[in-house]
């Protein structure tokens, strides 16, 4: 993307066709959260928004979160044998290893969170090879599984996908643009974009982010993963998050939202409607998971979480 940051630290090693990102192993000198202690104050804050499933983030799980924040500052001074540096970067600074002590980073994702990428996509794909498929369809988020062709077939049409005005004039996600607006004036809260586009639409995405929420995303804020690009590195979501300090991710990934839990990440899952199949999981119930049917649960948990911060 050539109007966003990338990480200006770190190797990802490259991946075989159709496999996850690797999370960033944690070296063992740095010292990490007290998992089991972040999930017992996350258990003793649920609440019951309407909308929301899993609880509330509670003072005692922000002042977590801030904690985690200081201490990627504090990594992020040490040698550079910890994570090389080998990633190339578009801007130099990261917001969340600068941003004042109080801030608490929200990071959030682009598609199915704020912008509706699979209706665009299906709308395209439909059109092009003459099927019917609907949003209800994609039980997972790898498009070749629901398709039935080959994986390589498939991010053709995606590639091709993205050249296309269908893309950039992809639609909000009901109730996104109002959140966020009201996300951006809480004072302990600083966003940032963490998605696993691809690089070569950075631009675009940076262009449709400014359209649909003007003045909110920074550019040293946006953050890509470039999990199916063609080349550079692929960069995982919970690695981005460790590096700009992330309180919350909120995402409508299980996977990516389980990954962050399990490095002690609170992470915010996003079933618009209880209408997205790819975001459920038989079996995950993690404990700093919580999954919201709409933006207004959303923001209910997170302006609760900056009142607890703030208290």
């Amino acid at each position: 993307m050539a109007a966003a940051s990338l990480l200006p630290r770190g190797r990802c090693p490259p991946l075989l066709a159709g496999e996850a990102p690797r999370p960033l192993a944690v070296p063992s000198r740095r010292p990490l959260p007290r998992r089991e202690a972040a999930a017992r104050a996350f258990r003793t804050a649920r609440g019951g928004l309407p909308g929301v499933t899993g609880g509330l983030l509670g003072a005692s799980l922000a002042a977590h979160a801030r904690r985690r924040q200081r201490r990627c500052r504090q990594h992020s001074r040490l040698d550079s044998a910890v994570v090389p540096a080998a990633i190339p970067a578009r801007a130099p600074n990261l917001g969340g290893l600068t941003n004042e002590a109080s801030k608490i980073v929200v990071a959030l994702d682009v598609d199915e969170v704020l912008a509706q990428y699979l209706k665009a996509f299906i709308a395209y794909y439909n059109q092009k090879r003459g099927r019917n498929l609907q949003v209800k369809d994609f039980y997972v988020y790898h498009f070749w599984e629901v398709t039935g062709t080959d994986y390589d077939d498939t991010m053709e049409d995606i590639y091709d996908f993205h050249t296309t005005d269908i893309f950039r004039n992809i639609e909000p996600v009901p109730g996104s643009q109002a959140a966020v607006t009201a996300l951006a004036k809480l004072p302990r809260v600083e966003l940032h974009i963490v998605t696993s586009r691809q690089e070569n639409i950075a631009e675009e995405t940076c262009l449709w982010l400014g359209r649909h929420f003007p003045g909110v995303f920074k550019e040293e804020r946006i953050h890509i993963g470039n999990h199916y690009g063609r080349s550079g590195p692929r960069i995982s979501k919970s690695r981005i998050c460790t590096e700009i300090g992330a309180g919350l991710l909120i995402d409508d990934s299980w996977e990516y939202c389980e990954e962050l839990a399990k490095a002690g990440t609170p992470a915010v899952l996003f079933d618009l409607d209880g209408a997205y199949p790819w975001s459920r999981e038989e079996g995950m119930v993690h404990d700093l998971v919580t999954r919201v049917r709409d933006w207004g649960g959303a923001v209910d948990l997170v302006s609760k979480w900056a009142s607890g911060e703030s208290a």
